[in-house]
């Protein structure tokens, strides 16, 4: 079997293939292993180790298996948010937990746009004079966005319009879920697009923070 893994450290197995595989992720590599079957993957963490290393040239490598992996937390994140089910303290902790081991699916592109959406929430909203590092995570009306560059925040570097700044992660075209806006500065643009409660609802007002099927919008074709 071929462990597809991260080359930087945690050397993290994102996928194992039966065959060597024709490509490979940017930033990734492939080490050899009998010890594992395709799927452990989604099971387990699966990192890799490496045991000797000549002239910068990996000689062979060892792979341990870590605990259930964040794949089956997400599952149990996506279903608790799709039931609406009210945060206790035991869940809210969970939640956080969540957050912080779906980062590096995030980082590395590996979750669909659904899942993405469904995440965002998990997330601080941006906010100004605040020191960011790189890899933050943030939500900046109401996408995602990644810190890529060290900085301070200000209010003329939103993240939607300084790239040097931050990466959007939320793709293209993606309609995220409805979250209750805290004021005026996240609250839904004119013609905003949202998920919630089965439907897909348009915005039809400016700065709107009333919940869809109270006021403000309508249910989209």
């Amino acid at each position: 079997m071929y462990l597809e893994y991260r080359k930087t450290m945690p050397h993290h197995v994102i996928e194992i293939h039966e065959e060597y595989p024709a490509s490979i992720r940017d930033g990734y590599t492939v080490a050899q292993s009998d010890l594992f079957e395709p799927g452990d993957e989604a099971e387990y963490w699966i990192y890799v180790y490496h045991d000797k290393v000549v002239d910068g040239q990996v000689m062979s490598h060892a792979a341990v298996r870590q605990g259930p992996s964040v794949r089956h937390t997400l599952d149990r994140l996506l279903a608790q948010e799709k039931a609406n089910t009210t945060l206790t303290g035991e869940s809210v902790t969970h939640k956080i937990a969540t957050r912080i081991l779906t980062k590096s699916l995030i980082h590395d592109n590996l979750l669909s746009s659904d899942e993405i959406a469904q995440l965002s929430p998990l997330y601080p909203d941006y906010t100004t004079g605040v020191g960011y590092k790189i890899g933050d995570l943030i939500v900046f009306e109401h996408n995602l966005y990644e810190v890529i560059q060290e900085h301070t925040s200000q209010e003329d570097w939103r993240p939607d319009e300084v790239p040097s700044l931050y990466e959007l992660k939320t793709p293209d075209g993606t309609i995220t879920e409805w979250v209750q806006p805290s004021g005026a500065h996240d609250a839904y643009p004119l013609g905003a697009l949202v998920s919630h409660k089965e439907n897909i609802w348009i915005s039809v007002v400016d700065h709107n923070v009333w919940e869809p099927g109270e006021y403000g919008w309508e249910v989209h074709e």
